[in-house]
């Protein structure tokens, strides 16, 4: 769609995707963040899952016993803040602007904690607004009735930065409570520096949005999102050095139990937060085929992987250099 606000600014790429594999939408989250040469609003959802932030510990955080009873996958992403827990009554919003675009290029305090997150949540709340509701917008979160209906955590790398946020538009919150229970690991310093501060939560359904898993709130974000910012809002899709680097991510990170577990990268491949490397073509046997066909059977180095659809294979090697990046 292209917004009919008049931009005063060149364009933003819209990327509107529906509900699909977690771990190939937390490799696309990681490849857009780090080889975006523009800037992009991404919507997007997860089949039901609960996904940790960068560091967390995964024992204490969640209820193990509930999510294997629920059949409910845990994953990480990249960028740090709490567990969260998704589904398909959950929006995901992120918004990738490189450094030297609009707004970071004449705002550049917007890069930097905790004004960040408005750069997602304020115009959040405008959406919020524009369905009858009465939001109350904090520095990382956005509240109705005084409970959490959206939250936010960034990357801030050295040519762009990611901030996304969660709306929960119709999502089970029984669920949500269950799962996320975890116990806790008191004494232990990496789970005191990063646990998740619980808060009670709603969603558009509870608080009498009708149809609030419709394409007409997908709709009003992007709308609030062009008018508060100024720009146009035009559909767009990944450039191939962003499919790329997504296909390398999710081959040896996304893919892999140690990732999701406990953080740990691939022995044989390196994470590039420890690395400046430069995306190379995937190793062909080292990718588990969709479907069960095609592969040589064994799992690679690092552990197994989980079987997933890929991406376009691309070959060349044409993605930007990983630099070092600090994690929130």
């Amino acid at each position: 769609m292209t917004s009919t606000h008049e931009p005063a600014q060149p364009a933003w790429r819209l990327l509107d995707e529906p509900g699909g594999f977690p771990p190939l939408n937390l490799a696309r989250e990681e490849a857009i963040a780090r080889a975006a040469r523009l800037p992009t609003l991404r919507l997007w959802q997860n089949s039901r899952c609960v996904v940790l932030g960068r560091y967390q510990v995964r024992e204490a955080e969640v209820s193990l016993a509930h999510c294997a009873a629920a059949r409910v996958p845990i994953y990480r992403r990249f960028t740090g803040g709490g567990a969260v827990y998704h589904d398909a009554g959950n929006l995901n919003i992120s918004l990738i602007l490189p450094r030297n675009s609009f707004p970071l290029s004449c705002q550049p305090a917007l890069a930097r904690v905790p004004q960040v997150y408005s750069l997602v949540l304020t115009p959040l709340a405008s959406a919020l607004r524009s369905m009858g509701l009465q939001p109350q917008a904090s520095p990382r979160e956005v509240l109705v009735a005084n409970r959490k209906i959206s939250g936010a955590a960034s990357w801030l790398g050295h040519d762009s930065v990611l901030v996304h946020a969660t709306l929960l538009l119709d999502a089970d919150l029984e669920t949500l409570g269950r799962v996320l229970d975890g116990p806790g690991d008191p004494g232990n310093v990496r789970w005191e520096k990063t646990r998740s501060r619980r808060s009670p939560v709603t969603s558009l359904a509870r608080e009498g949005v009708l149809n609030a898993a419709s394409s007409r709130v997908r709709l009003a974000v992007i709308s609030a999102f062009a008018a508060h910012w100024s720009v146009g809002v035009e559909t767009g899709k990944m450039s191939a050095p962003e499919i790329l680097l997504a296909n390398r991510l999710l081959a040896v990170k996304y893919s892999r139990s140690a990732w999701h577990a406990s953080g740990a990268a691939s022995p044989s491949r390196p994470d590039p937060e420890s690395a400046g490397l430069r995306p190379y073509p995937l190793p062909r046997q080292q990718v588990a085929a969709p479907h069960g066909h095609g592969g040589n059977g064994h799992a690679p180095p690092g552990g197994p992987v989980l079987r997933s659809p890929l991406l376009s294979d691309f070959h060349k090697d044409t993605g930007p250099a990983f630099r070092p990046t600090e994690e929130l």
